[in-house]
């Protein structure tokens, strides 16, 4: 294992998406520089970019990824990517749940994938409906409606009558500048035109 793959594994371990989105970028930027044919983590920068809900970028990536390194693994990330972008969710969980891994690390990275897009798809549940059908909220979570209905209440939601009430995510308040502060910075500007 080089020393590249251990720091993939351990930012991995530590759901360090950005840290991990920046190593792998560098890479793939000194492998189309070097002529030592290194081969970037193509399969694994894409499913970061998914694990992230980073669309464009994860769109941008595999247009970029050159027709000969286009490997099953890359095709099967890109299928779940694909679904994604075409918001199709009942696809998006076929498309997980058939992306065959060959090893731990893609096996690590798809269920990191299917819980984070889990859970942001839970959270626009919550802010998006005030109630919405079991079936329907089974269909967006990609679990059976009796999984949904324990999921959606251990976390604060209402069942009654076939629906599901949502508790709203409350959003933190950001801390807004007071006159004090906005007057230091105002003579600080002042200060610094002339």
């Amino acid at each position: 294992m080089s020393k590249l793959e251990s720091i993939i594994q351990e930012l991995v371990s530590k759901n360090s998406w950005e840290q991990l989105l920046v190593k792998l970028e560098d890479y793939e930027l000194e492998a189309a520089t070097s002529n030592q044919g290194e081969k970037p983590f193509f399969a694994i920068q894409l499913l970061a970019y998914l694990i992230i809900g980073d669309l464009d970028n994860a769109r941008f990536l595999w247009r970029r990824i050159p027709k000969e390194l286009k490997n099953n693994e890359i095709e099967g990330v890109w299928q779940i990517g694909r679904q994604m972008w075409k918001r199709n969710f009942s696809d998006i969980y076929k498309a997980i749940k058939s992306f065959k891994a060959t090893n731990e690390l893609y096996k690590t990275l798809i269920e990191r994938l299917s819980d984070s897009f889990k859970e942001r798809t839970f959270n626009l549940l919550s802010s998006a409906y005030t109630s919405i059908g079991v079936d329907d909220a089974a269909t967006y979570l990609g679990s059976n409606p009796a999984d949904v209905v324990k999921y959606a209440t251990s976390r604060g939601w209402v069942f009654k009558d076939k629906l599901l009430y949502p508790k709203p995510i409350v959003e933190k308040k950001v801390q807004t500048a007071d006159l004090n502060h906005l007057q230091s910075l105002t003579e600080y500007v002042v200060y610094l035109e002339n």
